[in-house]
């Protein structure tokens, strides 16, 4: 039976804490999956499946012949009506990140024009020297490293992105 569930982390919710309930989809309803999400999973192995719910949200009969993609649709349709994505006591935090989805052109044009504008506003706030300083370095690192630098740059900023790239050896 292919279903659209709701997982609920009890212990999360009694203390207040966000996010603290997942909506997914799953084409064999499986009794001990939760989600794919990796705070959910995180959450599930530090406190136990004893503290979440699997509450069944909709179901369809072994007759219904939906592929896994309608399944996904139905699902991201009722993750935006519950508006998931902003809402922070979901552990949602996109439409689109779960195998089955195929990304819309216009979708993938919004992603990827989102990106660029938040990678100009972070490059707007540093200093000219810090920019040249950044450019040179990041020049020197293969494609791979150079990636994961940017990524901890924009996130952590200069000093933890540093720190981490000498943790992992990165040259």
């Amino acid at each position: 039976m292919q279903i659209i569930y709701e997982t609920i982390n009890h212990w999360n919710r009694e203390n207040g804490i966000n996010p603290w309930r997942y909506i997914g989809s799953d084409q064999h309803n499986k009794e001990n999956y939760f989600g794919s999400n990796k705070k959910l999973k995180e959450d599930i192995k530090i406190l136990g499946k004893e503290f979440f719910e699997k509450k069944i949200v909709l179901y369809f009969h072994e007759e219904s012949s939906l592929t896994n993609i309608d399944l996904r649709n139905i699902e991201i349709e009722i993750q935006k009506n519950k508006n998931c994505v902003q809402d922070p006591t979901y552990y949602n935090r996109t439409n689109s990140s779960h195998k089955g989805y195929i990304e819309t052109e216009e979708e993938k044009l919004e992603r990827m024009s989102k990106c660029r504008d938040g990678h100009k506003k972070w490059l707007e706030n540093l200093t000219e020297k810090e920019r040249l300083e950044i450019g040179k370095y990041i020049r020197n690192l293969s494609l791979n490293k150079r990636t994961a630098y940017v990524i901890w740059l924009e996130k952590y900023g200069k000093e933890e992105a540093d720190r981490r790239q000498e943790s992992f050896k990165i040259n």
